[in-house]
């Protein structure tokens, strides 16, 4: 089912780079607006060097003035607000349970500590109302998400803070056939803990949320979508 989100997120139904679903115009440029405000901080402390505690950057990089990274991740997402209340008379109660995530992310961090970074990941959890485990219904969602980093260095230690921004396709699922999907504008907020083990690869652990507010058209509902993500990962940078 992950894997079946990130495929959709990234191809659409119907296979296709450029199929997007309609997504409400008036919810884009709220959400773009949040994006581009939060990421003002990251733009103004990353134009100088001293802005990074500990910068060293003939440790932080082989290639000079910029350090390329490759890291798979995976963990529990812990459903949050509506989306994880199980209150069966509750019109926007998720049910969603504690899922599963598995991301990949790639970026580029500049010798000034901003970077640009990659998200492509997909979660899934099951749903339960009042108690009922009802295992063979599931929410999943898929994300292909691009936006400004920030890396600090301490030694063998890096510290990364992110906002993230793109594309989630959900859908809910029943006997393991797809009731409904949407697509929305999706927005990430974390950070990652990195330690270099050598020169080439390093170990990971990070917190991050996830939020979106998809609305599925033939189901005629909006459902908020929110989920804390604890995780661990190895990477390998160059």
């Amino acid at each position: 089912m992950i894997i079946r989100s990130i495929y959709l997120t990234i191809f659409g139904r119907h296979g296709s780079i450029i199929y997007f679903q309609k997504i409400k115009e008036t919810q884009m440029k709220k959400q773009l607006l949040i994006l581009v405000m939060l990421a003002g901080p990251f733009l103004v402390f990353g134009q100088d060097d001293a802005a990074i505690p500990g910068n060293t950057s003939t440790e932080k990089t082989k290639s000079g003035d910029m350090m390329i990274f490759l890291q798979v991740s995976a963990g529990p997402a812990l459903p949050t607000g509506d989306f994880g209340d199980s209150d069966g008379n509750s019109i926007d109660a998720g049910g969603a349970t504690t899922g599963l995530y598995l991301g990949f992310d790639g970026g580029i961090v500049l010798k000034s500590g901003l970077g640009f970074k990659l998200n492509i990941s997909g979660t899934a959890h099951f749903i339960e109302f009042d108690g009922i485990d009802l295992s063979n219904s599931l929410w999943s969602y898929g994300n292909f998400m691009v936006g400004p980093m920030y890396h600090t260095t301490t030694g063998n230690i890096l510290f990364e803070a992110h906002i993230l921004g793109g594309r989630t396709v959900t859908t809910y699922d029943l006997d393991a056939i797809v009731i409904d999907s949407a697509t929305s504008f999706g927005l990430m907020i974390g950070g990652n803990l990195k330690l270099r083990l050598g020169n080439t690869f390093y170990i990971s652990g990070g917190i991050d949320v996830i939020s979106a507010n998809p609305y599925f058209s033939d189901s005629d509902f909006e459902q908020s979508v929110t989920a804390l993500n604890l995780t661990g990962g190895l990477g390998l940078m160059f």
